[in-house]
């Protein structure tokens, strides 16, 4: 027979968590939006998040907004380590200073900043030069991480933590880390990419932080369909496993009506939130 005491422990230890912290259902780290925190219970540690969209429809903005969001909240939210295979740190670091800014582009369409916009931009600038110099905005960019990778440097940013606040761990994109391979043992596409998000979903609950996912859904599956949804994803099948919510973005244009579409969310609800795009400054912003 099964022994069950080191599951009654578990249960236990969860159960003691929950007094301490509070369940799930409460509103955990803030997306810096009230609206969409109240629908799917903003991030909680050693949980997996994930933002997908259409290819060029915001979702590395969707990312960095949500950093900026943490950081104005340092001292109640935050740090953030951020992992870009497309952007590199300088990209991030300015995309971030444009949603602090509030949608302020640096380098505006057909004219020049404006003075208030020059100063809001510097003094945003300075905040997040301080962040990364005191390691609470950390960004790494490789074109290609694999799962150890991240688990190092993860565990480094976690170990420089001391003031109890809680972290964020970004990845952009989830398409390009490479499950660390096993020497002799291969697998198909479908179990290397289960493997792969089991493999992260540990490392949250070891480094203790939630983790955002960065997808993108798959260019033929999203043609002829009215937007893109949680199945178009490249990594459908292991999210609809282990991720604790999913998040879809639409867009109608920039700086138009979109919507943040909750496809799944495990303590929270599903439905669509109304969101603008302001592509200039590469923000988004809740319009509820």
């Amino acid at each position: 027979m099964r022994d069950l005491s080191n599951d009654v422990k578990a249960c236990l230890k969860y159960i003691a968590n929950c007094l301490t912290k509070g369940p799930l259902d409460r509103i955990g780290m803030s997306t810096g939006w009230p609206f969409l925190d109240a629908m799917m219970r903003g991030f909680h540690p050693g949980k997996i998040y994930v933002i997908g969209a259409r290819p060029g429809d915001g979702k590395t903005s969707f990312a960095t907004t949500i950093a900026a969001n943490l950081l104005s909240v340092s001292r109640t939210w935050g740090p953030v380590l951020y992992f870009s295979t497309e952007l590199d740190e300088n990209e991030i670091a300015a995309q971030i200073v444009e949603a602090m800014s509030g949608g302020t582009s640096i380098f505006p369409n057909g004219r020049r900043v404006t003075k208030d916009e020059a100063e809001r931009i510097t003094e945003n600038a300075k905040i997040v030069a301080d962040a990364m110099e005191a390691k609470n905005l950390v960004i790494v960019y490789e074109k290609n991480f694999t799962v150890t990778d991240l688990a190092r440097y993860a565990t480094i940013f976690r170990d420089g933590l001391h003031d109890g606040r809680e972290a964020m761990i970004i990845v952009d994109q989830a398409s390009r880390i490479k499950r660390t391979p096993t020497p002799g043992i291969s697998q198909n596409y479908t179990n290397a990419t289960e493997a792969m998000i089991n493999e992260l979903e540990v490392i949250t609950k070891t480094i203790d932080c939630p983790m955002l996912l960065v997808s993108q859904a798959n260019r033929e599956a999203v043609k002829g369909s009215d937007r893109a949804h949680m199945h178009h994803l490249k990594h459908s099948g292991a999210f609809e496993e282990y991720a604790h919510c999913v998040m879809m973005l639409e867009k109608d244009g920039d700086d138009k009506p979109g919507y943040i579409h909750i496809d799944k969310c495990r303590h929270g609800r599903t439905g669509s939130v109304q969101a603008r795009f302001i592509g200039e400054s590469h923000t988004w912003d809740v319009m509820a």
